[in-house]
């Protein structure tokens, strides 16, 4: 038998072997939604809603600005350039000297002199 029409064939039954698979799946899936399917949706009963109590306006405005307030000053004393300010981190040195030993190894010593 020829190499590729051996191949092709293989490759053919294959394929249709996973679409049987997935076809059974399917029906599967199928028969069990059906079989587990539940009756006829319950009327759902109406349930008074209360109304919210309305609130002092002077507390929620005051309550507003104090948030505001306190996201202003947590933007405006951002910290977010310290960690850029102070330097490298041990991490970042390791994995420096792991790609390029010599070059590390010169700046450690530049630095300790």
């Amino acid at each position: 038998m020829n190499l590729y029409l051996q191949g092709l064939t293989l490759s053919v039954f294959g394929m249709g072997l996973t679409f049987l698979a997935l076809g059974l799946l399917i029906v599967a899936m199928i028969a069990l939604e059906r079989f587990f399917r539940d009756g006829e949706p319950a009327e759902e009963e109406e349930v008074p809603v209360e109304e919210a109590v309305p609130q002092d306006d002077e507390a929620e405005i005051a309550a507003v600005i104090a948030v505001a307030l306190n996201y202003w000053r947590s933007k405006s004393q951002s910290s977010l350039g310290a960690g850029l300010e102070a330097g490298y981190s041990p991490w970042w040195t390791v994995g420096r000297a792991r790609q390029n030993p010599a070059e590390a190894l010169q700046n450690v010593r530049g630095r300790i002199r």
